[in-house]
């Protein structure tokens, strides 16, 4: 797909190359000469894991503002320049200030956008200040003096990028924040889904079937909750619990979209901030609302765990920053945007502007939406063995007496680390209805908290006689001595809607 912001950088580099008489024999010479700078630490490990596989770009030319401060480059693309940050609200003094000294900026006033224009001959920056999201990004009036110079051209992008919602879906966005779509107004695409679901559950089970369907589909929230879990030693706890569903925010701030457990965690706007995902769902939290009264979106600002977002901010400034953190968010989708909205006012103001999925659909949540068994294995299956996994107590004894094959996606092919099991019971039918067909991954190592296992036990003495299994989210909890670690305690714990 076409999009206006590839299509721009390709012109300018081209521009460049045309008006420096570069060829491409002096590309390679060149090569070590040009940045792209990313603010953000997740998408730019995403986008240095991209550069490393593609012949004649290099990782190393995927850059943070602090890493152009300590050498210079012709040729500089700043993308999400809005991200840019100032000294004001930030995590990390320490090395802000040390760029600011080495380039020579007093250390309250320079800025990442001051280094990127000391340390390069030319510069392309990707602007939106629809997308600004904290007080320490730079304010828009410093991109206003760069747009006005007669140093810079300024172009703006006419196409939404990637996105099959296209133009269309954008507008409808910034005029479903801005209150002015016409009373039931509704954006309608045959490419492009767009739902609010009154079930969290079932919206859940939606992205794991969409996620084994077509990857890159993930679950993402507001900042209504404390990240708890932050700390390594805090991972046994969980962040927040949406009807029933424990859930903890992501385990890592770098490629999060990438990695082993994104798809059991929830991602946040700096998780996902530069990445496309085929769909992503979106939980609205508690700090945002809409008052019927005023017919007005309004930000609770207790409700607003992000401390460093709200420092510094009023009111009017607060309620911007938390309007383009989901508008950003919303844009993210390429095929789809799901929505889960906790505050009711809210909920029934946008249930007027979008198809709502009601109740808990549990077909939903099935691992495996194609299900091809047969005697012989082939390229594209995995074993599938005939034992039936309790949700509920452990099964009765029981062996594999059949091994038979069930043909999964490519990117599920491996033999190796793949199986399938029939799961039965209702002790885990929040993400797995009774007789589902799941896909087990076999265990590669490090901590199991959090992860849906299928557990298997048995008898020293019996073990020719087959085994009990059961299928539970693992818990456990540790003690550490001087001569290691050993677990205080394992705990299974259930999925249920039966709280019984």
């Amino acid at each position: 797909m076409k999009d206006g912001f590839s299509m721009e950088a390709f012109r300018l580099l081209n521009a460049y190359r045309d008006k420096h008489g570069i060829t491409v024999d002096d590309e390679k010479d060149l090569k070590d000469q040009v940045a792209l700078v990313i603010s953000m630490t997740s998408l730019r490990s995403t986008l240095q894991k991209v550069f490393k596989d593609i012949d004649q770009l290099s990782s190393s030319m995927v850059i943070s503002p602090t890493d152009i401060s300590k050498r210079t480059y012709k040729v500089v693309l700043v993308d999400e320049a809005h991200r840019l940050r100032r000294r004001k609200n930030i995590s990390c003094y320490g090395d802000f200030d040390k760029s600011n000294t080495r380039l020579g900026f007093d250390i309250n006033e320079g800025t990442e956008l001051d280094w990127v224009l000391k340390q390069s001959e030319n510069q392309i920056f990707f602007y939106d200040s629809n997308q600004s999201i904290r007080t320490t990004d730079l304010p828009p009036s410093r991109f206003e003096v760069l747009k006005n110079s007669k140093a810079y051209d300024s172009v703006r992008l006419q196409t939404q990028i990637r996105s099959e919602g296209g133009d269309l879906f954008t507008d409808f966005v910034h005029r479903l924040f801005d209150l002015k779509l016409l009373p039931h107004e509704r954006f309608e695409s045959k490419d492009f889904e767009l739902k609010l679901f009154d079930s969290f559950v079932a919206m859940r089970g939606q992205v794991f079937q969409k996620e084994a369907e077509m990857g890159l589909s993930r679950l993402v929230a507001g900042f209504s909750w404390e990240y708890k879990t932050k700390d390594k030693k805090h991972r046994h706890l969980y962040d927040m619990t949406i009807e029933g569903i424990d859930l903890r925010w992501n385990s890592t701030a770098k490629d999060w979209i990438n990695s082993k457990n994104a798809i059991h965690e929830v991602g946040s706007i700096h998780t996902v901030f530069g990445n496309d995902l085929n769909y992503i769902a979106i939980v609205f939290g508690k700090e945002i609302d809409y008052d019927p009264i005023t017919k007005a979106i309004v930000v609770y600002r207790d409700e607003y765990k992000d401390t460093n977002g709200k420092n510094s901010t009023d009111d009017v400034d607060l309620l911007f920053y938390v309007k383009n953190i989901y508008k950003t968010l919303m844009f993210r989708g390429i095929r789809g945007v799901y929505i889960y909205v906790c505050n009711p006012n809210l909920k029934a103001y946008l249930s007027q502007h979008m198809e709502i999925v009601t109740g808990n659909s549990e077909n939903e949540s099935q691992v495996i939406p194609s299900c091809r068994i047969s005697s012989e294995p082939t390229a594209g299956s995995i074993p599938y063995y005939d034992l039936e996994i309790a949700a509920g107590n452990f099964s009765e004894l029981q062996q594999s007496e059949i091994l038979q094959y069930i043909d999964v996606e490519e990117r599920y092919q491996d033999p190796q680390r793949y199986f399938a099991c029939k799961v039965i019971g209702e002790s885990m039918n929040k993400i797995i209805p009774n007789g589902s067909i799941c896909l087990f991954e076999r265990y590669q190592g490090g901590s199991r908290n959090g992860l849906i296992c299928l557990v298997e036990s048995s008898s020293f003495e019996d073990r020719d006689f087959g085994a009990n299994y059961t299928i539970k989210e693992y818990s456990s909890k540790k003690t550490i001595t001087d001569e290691g670690w050993q677990h205080q305690e394992i705990i299974l714990l259930p999925k249920s809607t039966d709280d019984s």
